[in-house]
């Protein structure tokens, strides 16, 4: 949902449009006032709407009128929209007579300043909880499309490390593929057992990928070795589930599986600012193709992109082999 100051931001713009009006209208009519009589009486009922905008989104959310118009979630609406107006009068009225804008009676003067103003109270509630079931409704759209991308990662990786052992049993290597399934046994439990959230501690990210790496190094046997660089302080900082799998899957079949020697991997992590860069590099043939990666990668890049929009992947030549080079903004649990 929107932040204070976002909320304060957004409302800011119609009390400053009003200010400009009232001060146009009162030099034409030759009425001119001091512009800090304006600003007060002008500005803080604006703010009114500013305060109510988390209570509206809330009412929406319990009583919607986004699955059907039920009778008495509208009624619920219209009196809360009539009650939002009382507040806003109150404070426009209030602050008109005090300003001296204003001769009439306070009780008279909000009476007359919420029926002159119904129509765009009504307007402004009604907008507000629209604006409410947009956030909401896009909110819903990316968890749904970021749990796609996800269930897209899984299976990859599932039918990659399958072929792996099916590799095994066909090369009659009956004991890697008896420890390969057992591996596998552990790291499927650790992906079932975990909770549905799109971030986890790199911590935890790095425990997987090490499961991942215990099945990839009875594979390959002593050609795979791995280097980890990662500072005790960033463990704790958040990243998305599965963000380093699909990239070291990638280093391992075009940098590892086309070499007939051991081939090398380093995971490193590091602060940049106030950005996370992961990097994994390998000592291959390099990158070939667009440099964009295969499914994996556009995977891990749409949902970087979904999460934090300014995140990147970037896939470039190592020295030597290939250099995958994850920016993300640094955030702790």
């Amino acid at each position: 949902m929107l932040r204070w100051r976002v909320v304060l931001a957004i409302w800011t713009v119609p009390a400053l449009l009003s200010v400009f009006e009232t001060e146009m209208f009162l030099a034409q009519s030759g009425h001119g006032t001091a512009l800090w009589r304006v600003l007060l009486s002008e500005v803080p009922p604006w703010y009114v709407w500013a305060a109510l905008t988390p209570v509206i989104f809330r009412l929406g959310r319990r009583f919607p009128l986004d699955r059907g118009l039920r009778p008495s979630a509208v009624a619920v609406h219209v009196v809360a929209a009539l009650v939002a107006g009382t507040l806003y009068a109150s404070v426009a009225a209030f602050l008109s007579v005090a300003t001296g804008r204003a001769r009439l009676a306070l009780p008279v003067y909000i009476l007359d300043w919420w029926l002159s103003g119904l129509p765009l109270i009504m307007l402004s509630y009604f907008g507000v909880l629209g604006i409410g079931y947009a956030l909401v409704f896009r909110e819903e759209l990316a968890v749904a499309q970021l749990g796609a991308l996800r269930a897209q990662i899984q299976p990859h990786f599932l039918f990659n490390t399958l072929n792996a052992i099916t590799a095994l049993v066909r090369d009659q290597e009956t004991k890697s593929a008896l420890a390969t399934l057992a591996r596998l046994s552990d790291l499927l439990r650790s992906v079932l057992t975990a909770d549905a959230a799109h971030e986890v501690s790199l911590g935890d990210e790095i425990t997987f990928i090490e499961q991942y790496l215990g099945i990839m190094e009875v594979r390959f046997s002593d050609r795979l070795r791995v280097t980890w660089n990662v500072p005790a302080e960033l463990r704790g900082a958040r990243v998305p589930t599965f963000v380093l799998q699909p990239i070291v899957e990638n280093a391992i079949r075009h940098g590892i599986a086309k070499r007939t020697e051991a081939g090398r991997i380093e995971i490193t992590a590091r602060q940049v600012g106030d950005r996370l860069v992961l990097t994994v590099s390998d000592d291959g043939p390099g990158p070939n193709g667009n440099g964009n990666g295969g499914v994996g990668l556009a995977n891990t890049r749409e949902r970087l992109r979904r999460l934090y929009g300014d995140a990147t992947v970037e896939l470039g030549q190592g020295k030597p082999g290939a250099i995958a080079t994850i920016t993300m903004p640094l955030a702790y649990a």
